[in-house]
């Protein structure tokens, strides 16, 4: 036995030393440095040829069979060279490799289906590597991949295998697992670890060999079994052109690694991320709060039986690597959550001891359903809540201490902030008794600040050096123009438009309609403008800047405050950068929004036919009751932002995935089926979001701010644009209803982009439709192929996919315009 071991040694050192060197790693989809080998066996050049060609041969004949399905021959019955042991395998790369059946470095031998690892997916396949493990020293009798009966070593033999390849008699690549412990690379264990995953992919496409080749091909002597999965899945992911399904398996791998490395319990992980100690410091450095870890610890079972861990293999590797890169709780570099330990901790964090709540905010995000905005993923269930996307300030006053006490809080609220600079002076007048010149847009263009958008009025002198703020300096500051319908009308006319500073004619930005149209012409026929320009001009000179930079965003400041439900509240100066809410704001008021999205794709029926409204009128009453109670349990930076959220309570819910629900349905995405289901979709939202509003207003009433405002008045928001719903639902009565108590929250549907939470989830963002069928996208967490899935399952099933057609796919940029078919 020993004997057989040592030549098994013998043949695998010198093939890994002799092929893996000689093809190196393509550099295109591998990270890991090829490491030197060791010196060559001390026998005759010609022994060792002879030997080492034999045993490339019958590598590459066992290689074929397996890429071909063919079961795996003995050595015997493929007239391999008489050292080379039964149970051999090798890539058709000739990396000669060891099918050993101890603990697998990362892989295991037998590939078993999904069904039968048990919830946690990842956790049961740790656990075989740790029963594995276990036998390992009584040289257990254990099946290889195709079912037959192999013999693992004894602890003995393996430390002689390992030994030999160390002391320069035929060097050998080893892998170091988990636990630390070091065990030659094994080419079918890799391969069964990858077959293992691809359950319910296109086998006709995907390939655990070649992807198992190619893996070989990049991995160095000492490489852990963290590195070859991840190496494994960005192979995958880099094979995602040539099917789908590849960049399923990548995350399916990557998800398997993660849940390896993580704690098979969500109680334990808060535990351990509630008692964290700075190891720097010394102190308590948690990141749960004390009142999700006491919820967790008092209903530890019954919170742990809640979570599906087979439901993070779902996500597609775009979404776990923005998740594991962002969102994910680490502790230093180690990621410790798994993405359901994530739903939730943001779950538990909005309800609190309400458990069953918060398995139901669990399941609709887990099972996709709807998610949370950005900053309540991070941050929901630890120390500092903060949940709120958007804020929105006005500066305080045109003073030294009033602008940098406006920045402060700029910078205090520490997430996107919409910035109103209506009341700054133009260049060369005097602030109080100081005479300073004003250059706003390079002051607003410091380093030090962050990128928010700035609004301004269409008729503020500074913001119009024309040609508008084109130069390189102000590239990175997103600014945006609050436009009254007079210039529009200015522009149509070809008339003069004139640029006032706020500081001689007051009170511009506080009025609108036609109090603003009367206001502005009066200070016009005194003569107090600082310059006049054609309409035009400056009409042309903001798209050419929107040409070159993107800059400005318009809003237009008459409709934003006609179809307000916060118009009896004051004049609206502003939005925020994405521009889907329109809220108030003072000095003494720091306007906030609540955001999340609903998931679209999810309500179309399995074969396209139809829309499940009813289903999206419960799914958004759920994501009303959440995010009227983030309102209450979210941290605030600012006093001024507390004030407002509590009075006026709004709220944001959008739309994710628009277009592929339109493709499923089989809708072009400008039709009118498509037209009409879009008004549907959001027809149905507003009524739902309304109606538990309205029912949350029942308990705790209506909002402080509720009386005097158009719903109070039974103004929906649809009456605003002059627009009558159908009859799907019965508004009739609901406005009865909201009549007699009012609604908790002062605004309620907020189309948002959705940019890294569709990335998330795996669908297209917002309303948009798709910008390519195959596309490279560049963002934090790397750069990703991403294709369009619907246009390659048509293809597949019309019988039109193959090699060619792919080629031309990516050389048309994605367009099928020359797919014959």
């Amino acid at each position: 036995m020993v004997r057989r071991r040592r030549a098994t040694c013998a043949v695998v050192g010198m093939l890994a030393s002799t092929s893996v060197v000689a093809t190196g790693p393509p550099s295109a989809w591998t990270g890991y440095p090829q490491q030197p080998r060791g010196a060559p066996p001390q026998e005759s050049d010609g022994a060792r040829d002879a030997s080492a060609a034999a045993a490339r041969g019958w590598a590459r004949s066992q290689s074929s069979r397996l890429r071909e399905g063919a079961p795996r021959m003995e050595a015997e019955e493929e007239s391999a060279p008489s050292s080379q042991p039964r149970n051999s395998a090798s890539s058709s790369g000739g990396v000669g490799v060891v099918n050993n059946s101890g603990g697998g470095g990362g892989v295991d031998v037998a590939p078993r289906r999904m069904d039968e690892q048990g919830a946690g997916g990842g956790g049961a396949i740790a656990a075989e590597e740790d029963r594995n493990s276990s036998d390992r020293g009584g040289g257990k009798e254990e099946r290889d991949e195709d079912g037959r009966l192999q013999q693992s070593p004894s602890s003995e033999e393996e430390a002689f295998l390992l030994e030999e390849g160390e002391r320069g008699g035929a060097p050998s690549m080893h892998v170091v697992k988990r636990d630390g412990r070091r065990e030659p690379v094994m080419f079918d264990k890799i391969t069964a670890r990858i077959r293992r995953l691809c359950w319910g992919l296109d086998e006709r496409y995907i390939d655990p060999v070649l992807v198992a080749q190619k893996v070989v091909q990049g991995i160095y002597s000492g490489v852990t079994t963290w590195e070859l999965d991840t190496l494994a899945a960005e192979t995958c992911a880099y094979m995602n052109t040539e099917h789908p399904h590849y960049a399923r398996l990548a995350a399916r791998i990557s998800v398997s690694n993660l849940q390896r490395a993580t704690s098979p319990s969500f109680a334990d992980t808060v535990e351990e991320l509630h008692a964290y100690v700075d190891p720097k410091t010394g102190r308590q450095a948690g990141y749960i709060s004390d009142e999700v870890h006491e919820i967790v610890m008092k209903n530890r079972d019954l919170i742990d039986a809640e979570v599906k861990h087979e439901r993070d293999f779902s996500l597609d590797f775009f979404g776990f690597k923005t998740l594991e890169r962002a969102y994910l709780l680490k502790l230093g570099d180690k990621v410790m959550e798994r993405p359901q330990y994530m739903f939730m901790r943001i779950a538990i964090g909005i309800h609190g001891e309400d458990l069953e709540a918060a398995f139901e905010t669990y399941h609709l995000m887990s099972e996709k359903w709807f998610i949370h905005a950005s900053p309540t993923l991070f941050h929901a269930g630890t120390c500092q809540p903060q949940l709120s996307s958007c804020f929105l300030l006005t500066t305080k006053e045109d003073s030294i201490a009033g602008i940098y006490d406006t920045l402060k809080q700029w910078h205090s609220v520490g997430a996107g902030a919409g910035f109103v600079l209506a009341v700054v002076v133009s260049s060369s007048v005097c602030v109080g008794s100081i005479s300073v010149r004003a250059n706003l847009p390079t002051f607003l263009c410091s380093p030090r600040l962050k990128i928010d958008p700035v609004s301004c009025p269409c008729s503020h002198q500074p913001m119009f050096p024309l040609p508008l703020c084109t130069q390189p300096l102000k590239r990175d500051l997103f600014y945006g123009l609050w436009i009254p319908d007079l210039f529009m009308e200015r522009v149509e006319q070809d008339g003069e438009w004139s640029l006032m500073c706020p500081s001689q004619c007051p009170g511009l930005s506080e009025c609108w309609g036609k109090e603003f149209e009367e206001l502005y012409t009066k200070y016009e026929r005194e003569g107090k403008y600082m310059r006049k320009v054609r309409a035009q001009d400056l009409w042309f000179a903001i798209l050419d800047a929107q040409t070159e930079t993107g800059n400005p965003y318009m809003m237009y400041k008459d409709a934003c405050n006609r179809k307000s439900n916060h118009k009896h509240l004051g004049t609206i100066q502003s939005s925020n950068l994405c521009t889907e809410i329109v809220e108030y704001t003072d000095p003494g008021e720091v306007a906030v929004c609540n955001l999340g999205s609903v998931v679209l794709p999810k309500f179309v029926s399995e074969d396209g036919k139809s829309f499940d409204h009813q289903r999206l009128f419960e799914v958004t009453k759920v994501f009303v009751r959440n995010l009227n109670k983030i309102i209450d349990v979210n941290w605030y930076p600012v006093e001024e932002a507390q004030h407002s959220n509590a009075r006026h309570r709004p709220m944001g819910i959008g739309v994710q995935g628009l277009a592929d629900a339109f493709i499923k349905m089989r809708m072009p995405f400008e039709s009118e089926g498509a037209r009409a289901l879009n008004r549907d979709i959001f027809e149905t939202m507003y009524f739902a979001a309304m109606t538990a509003s309205c029912e949350l207003a029942e308990k705790e009433g209506p909002y402080e701010t509720f009386e005097g405002s158009p719903v109070s008045k039974g103004i929906f928001q649809f009456d605003m644009w002059g627009e009558t719903p159908s009859d799907r639902w019965d508004w009739a009565s609901l406005r009865t209803r909201v009549a007699k108590h009012g609604v908790r929250n002062s605004l309620l549907l907020a189309p948002m982009p959705t940019a890294s939470t569709a990335q998330i989830l795996g669908f297209n963002e917002c309303i948009e439709p798709y910008t390519s069928n195959l596309y490279a996208r560049r963002v934090k967490a790397g750069e990703f192929i991403v294709v369009n899935p619907h246009l390659f399952t048509d293809l597949m099933e019309m019988g039109l996919w193959s090699p060619s057609v792919r080629n031309q796919l990516m050389a048309s940029g994605g367009s099928i315009a020359s797919i014959a078919g």
